[in-house]
């Protein structure tokens, strides 16, 4: 994923996860998205490393999407999806 691409979809995460969600503790994990960039431009580290570091960051914010997507529909489908 694009750098310019991970720091937009953090942003989004933390600015959005109130309304979508209706709680903040989403959040975090958009921080961490754009931690990973940061950590990734800012050290030395090998490129398998950084390709290891933003891989799993993209698969954290695609499990976000998810997320967002099955909490924000109606308790009745929550519970039927869960069994």
């Amino acid at each position: 994923m694009d750098d310019r691409l991970m720091l937009r979809d953090g942003l989004s995460i933390i600015s959005s996860c109130r309304s979508r969600i209706g709680d903040i503790w989403h959040a975090h994990i958009g921080a961490a998205a754009i931690a990973c960039v940061f950590t990734v431009k800012e050290n030395r580290l090998s490129d398998e490393v950084t390709n290891s570091m933003m891989e799993q960051a993209a698969l954290m914010v695609d499990k976000q999407r998810l997320t967002e997507k099955i909490e924000t529909l109606p308790m009745r489908s929550r519970l039927l999806l869960s069994r």
